[in-house]
């Protein structure tokens, strides 16, 4: 076991889910008409804001969540570690929420959390179960004819 992997790990994890977050709000932003803010990442509140923005915001937080469980494949790499990587980033979202603008009270947010952790972990299980499923190949070598 070796802390400074895991962390590392967990770090690739937390600044991808944060850049695809980031990348899936641009086109919510231009569609609402409205500037990108962080906010819209970290603010709770944000999900009071009138239907059309709470929307986009969960559809840009679902499709973040689905391709950060993409990346989570090559980077966590067993299937059992899955649960433990995605919880830990949204504990870590969680954390951060609360340092940027407090405790959210949106029972919206927290479903939505909720969704995202629980599609990001499925996705990534089933992900890495097939990668782990594959065949090993031993050799490169063909065996010579008798």
């Amino acid at each position: 076991w070796d802390p400074a992997l895991i962390v590392a790990q967990a770090a690739v994890l937390q600044a991808a889910f944060y850049l695809l977050l980031g990348a899936a709000l641009l086109p919510a932003a231009a569609l609402l008409g409205a500037p990108p803010q962080l906010g819209q990442l970290f603010d709770g509140r944000r999900m009071h804001s009138g239907p059309a923005q709470a929307l986009l915001l969960a559809a840009a937080f679902l499709a973040a969540s689905l391709l950060t469980a993409v990346v989570a494949v090559p980077v966590v790499e067993r299937a059992k570690k899955c649960l433990d990587f995605c919880a830990t980033l949204h504990l870590v979202h969680l954390a951060v929420c609360v340092a940027v603008a407090g405790l959210p009270h949106a029972w919206q947010w927290w479903l939505l959390q909720a969704l995202s952790l629980l599609l990001m972990t499925i996705v990534s299980e089933y992900l890495c179960m097939q990668r782990e499923l594959q065949e090993i190949q031993l050799s490169s070598v063909r065996p010579q004819p008798v």
